[in-house]
């Protein structure tokens, strides 16, 4: 049966993209896919291979547009003419803010975030997953941090549903987490004067936006990161 390439899926992508090369005979007449390439670029893996089907994660390259040549172990190759293109390598430009703890609500902005898929499938700070995913879009993502054990500073991840991979090094800081170690009085009634004491209390911002007393908001007389007044 002859070799041939009927399609590829995504056509288009930048690094890590996960990409579905469909066909018949791609082995050709091999047990196993010896190489393939995208636009004379190397695939960073070969993940899943058959006569019908072959999964590749795209490499880091700044080409454009090439062919898709698929080579078997037995020297058998076949090829889709301009099948391929490489899209410009998404770009973190910031984090706003730069530092936070769990429950921060944090915006990434740049380029290409999404590397032409349509949704972020999953974003890390310092390798911590984030909680909650709230926008998603090529040149703006937002997330909600999750609780992370050690604070300091580290990379910021976006993975694309595509598979496609955008990253900046250490440009976001996890602050210790918020902790308070005592409220008084402990007990009161509307008018009570409370006086909340601990440590990074405000998560990094500047002020306390809401305090609520088992479920019942207090009005906020002041707040540092040790210390909140409400009443």
């Amino acid at each position: 049966e002859q070799q041939s390439i009927a399609s590829i899926a995504p056509e288009s992508g930048q690094y890590k993209t996960k990409v579905t090369i469909s066909g018949t005979n791609l082995l050709g007449g091999g047990t196993e896919v010896a190489s393939v390439t995208l636009a004379g670029v190397a695939v960073d893996e070969v993940s899943e291979e058959s006569d019908t089907e072959i999964i590749v994660v795209v490499a880091n390259s700044t080409a454009d547009t090439g062919d898709v040549v698929v080579t078997a172990d037995t020297g058998a190759f076949v090829t889709l003419d301009d099948g391929w293109e490489y899209t410009t390598n998404g770009k973190i430009d910031a984090i706003s803010p730069e530092s936070g703890q769990q429950g921060s609500t944090l915006t990434i902005t740049g380029a290409s975030l999404l590397g032409g898929g349509a949704s972020a499938n999953s974003v890390t700070l310092n390798g911590v997953e984030v909680a909650d995913i709230v926008v998603s879009n090529e040149s703006m993502v937002i997330v909600v941090a999750a609780l992370s054990d050690t604070a300091g500073v580290g990379d910021v991840v976006i993975t694309a549903d595509t598979g496609a991979e955008v990253s900046a090094s250490e440009i976001f800081t996890f602050l210790e987490p918020g902790n308070i170690t005592s409220i008084v009085p402990a007990t009161g009634q509307e008018g009570t004067s409370v006086t909340i004491e601990g440590t990074d209390l405000l998560g990094g911002a500047d002020s306390a936006a809401t305090v609520s007393l088992a479920g019942v908001e207090a009005t906020i007389e002041s707040s540092s990161a040790t210390q909140v007044v409400v009443t």
